[in-house]
């Protein structure tokens, strides 16, 4: 089954939807898609180091909102970079998030079913992730 395939097959599925994304919009995407796709995300912040650090730490679950099905299940610190899982349609997303004085960085890796969705996925993230830090 090809990604394309298995997208249309997860999407017949799935009850919820990517914000404005239709069924149309996989038409023909992802067709030689075999890699998954980074998406990074910059979140500029005026807090300093440790208050982002902690606010981070607390707003992790938040990050299920960005992308719709998905649950947040495994996160640890790494110094002060924070490495999470995230599953939805079945699929993983690994993620690290930098944590630095102005700002958080982060980025990550969509596998090949969830990649055609990367432009979407990238948006909410850069409308949901700054509510971490609230």
């Amino acid at each position: 089954m090809t990604n394309v395939q298995q997208a249309k097959f997860f999407w017949r599925l799935s009850s919820r939807s990517f914000d404005g994304l239709n069924r149309d919009d996989i038409e023909g995407a992802g067709e030689n898609c075999t890699m998954g796709q980074p998406v990074t995300v910059t979140i500029d912040h005026k807090l300093g180091l440790a208050e982002a650090r902690q606010r981070i730490g607390n707003g992790v679950h938040t990050l299920s909102e960005s992308v719709p099905g998905a649950t947040v299940t495994d996160h640890h610190w790494e110094g002060d970079t924070m490495h999470c899982t995230l599953e939805a349609m079945g699929q993983r997303i690994g993620g690290e998030m930098q944590v630095r004085e102005d700002e958080v960085y982060a980025i990550f890796d969509l596998p090949p079913l969830l990649a055609m969705f990367a432009n979407k996925i990238k948006e909410k993230l850069q409308k949901e992730a700054p509510k971490m830090l609230e």
